[in-house]
């Protein structure tokens, strides 16, 4: 547990983020919805996400940090991409502001034959995960079920 200045202090000193826009962020009503800073040092880069405690009041005593290396994420990321190098992953904050990617790719298509774009938004902060497939992946799996298809009908036969 720490004081607002000694947290900003021990975390954020040397990044770009001034103790007042810092503070400001407790000062706004977000009612339990997280509010994200990305920042970066030598050893690591993290995403923090604040959440006021108690949820949907007003006033409220704590704010709880939950700090995501985003290492671990592409490194959890990259489990998927070893077997398909040609996937992009997002995770999107509730502002549509890009809170990690493994940068397969450089953004999130509207409307394209060349890949298939899957959205699954979390129901307690908000953050969409997203995950561009391109199309050739997507046929590639898709003609190898149908072979397997075709083989159990035989089979059956």
């Amino acid at each position: 547990m720490y004081t607002k200045k000694l947290f900003y202090e021990r975390n954020f000193k040397n990044s770009d983020l001034t103790y007042e826009e810092w503070e400001g962020m407790f000062k706004k009503n977000s009612h339990g919805v997280s509010e994200l800073i990305s920042y970066s040092d030598e050893n690591r880069k993290t995403v923090d996400v604040y959440f006021q405690i108690p949820a949907y009041l007003d006033e409220f005593d704590a704010v709880a940090v939950l700090s995501i290396d985003t290492a671990t994420f592409l490194d959890k990321a990259k489990m998927v991409t070893d077997l398909y190098n040609d996937i992009g992953m997002f995770i999107l904050s509730k502002d549509d502001e890009v809170i990690m990617t493994n940068s397969v790719v450089d953004s999130i298509p509207e409307n394209s034959k060349d890949c298939m774009v899957i959205n699954t938004v979390s129901d307690t902060v908000g953050w969409q995960y997203v995950t561009v497939i391109p199309s050739k992946v997507f046929n590639k799996k898709l003609t190898y079920f149908n072979l397997i298809n075709v083989l159990n009908i035989i089979i059956c036969f």
